[in-house]
């Protein structure tokens, strides 16, 4: 009985506590480059650390950055040298991972990678996901971490301290917000990377 006399308390000291607030007059008005209702604060700087999935996607430009490592993504730099790793069913391939700003984690991505010199296409990874990660340092970003970008073949040592292009791409086919050229231009990244040979 005690139970359920409580909400009817609080209910009414909440009723009470709003009587003669007049209601919000809903105007729209801008507010630098977004456009929000009287009564709603204006986006901030906290704002940005909101997670994408939550309709921060309007408000961040889409964009993504190329990085390496399996359970952690680890920035590249330009002629850095990467490990070509022995997997377990004799294969061979580089760690590739992603950090993305902007992004709905809802979307299903096509995620495209491949290590290329002169032009030829050594290794690659091509499959869809969606991006659910948070980003360990950053909180407007999600990562997808730990792309296997497998060699065409299984003589590593060719490649051994031969450097070539790793690089990535996103795109969205199923998602129109994420048609436009200027868009998908930002969601490719590639950088000169020096395979070393072999880990296990």
């Amino acid at each position: 009985m005690i139970g359920r006399a409580f909400p009817r308390v609080v209910l009414v000291v909440s009723v009470a506590a709003c009587e003669g607030a007049e209601p919000p007059q809903w105007t729209r008005r801008a507010v630098g480059d977004a456009v929000v209702e009287d009564g709603e604060r204006p986006a901030t700087a906290t704002d940005a650390r909101t997670p994408p999935d939550v309709d921060a996607g309007a408000r961040i430009e889409p964009s993504l950055e190329l990085g390496t490592g399996f359970s952690a993504f680890a920035p590249l730099e330009a002629d850095q040298r990467v490990d070509i790793i022995a997997g377990p069913q004799g294969g061979f391939h580089l760690w590739a991972s992603l950090r993305t700003h902007g992004l709905r984690s809802a979307t299903t991505w096509r995620i495209e990678c491949a290590f290329t010199r002169d032009g030829e296409v050594l290794a690659q990874a091509n499959y869809g996901d969606r991006l659910v990660t948070p980003s360990a340092n950053d909180p407007t970003g999600l990562d997808y971490l730990g792309i296997a970008v497998i060699f065409a073949d299984t003589e590593p040592m060719t490649h051994d301290g031969r450097p070539g292009a790793l690089s990535c791409r996103l795109t969205a086919p199923d998602d129109p917000a994420f048609d436009a050229p200027e868009v998908l231009n930002r969601l490719t990244d590639s950088i000169e990377v020096v395979p070393l040979c072999c880990k296990r």
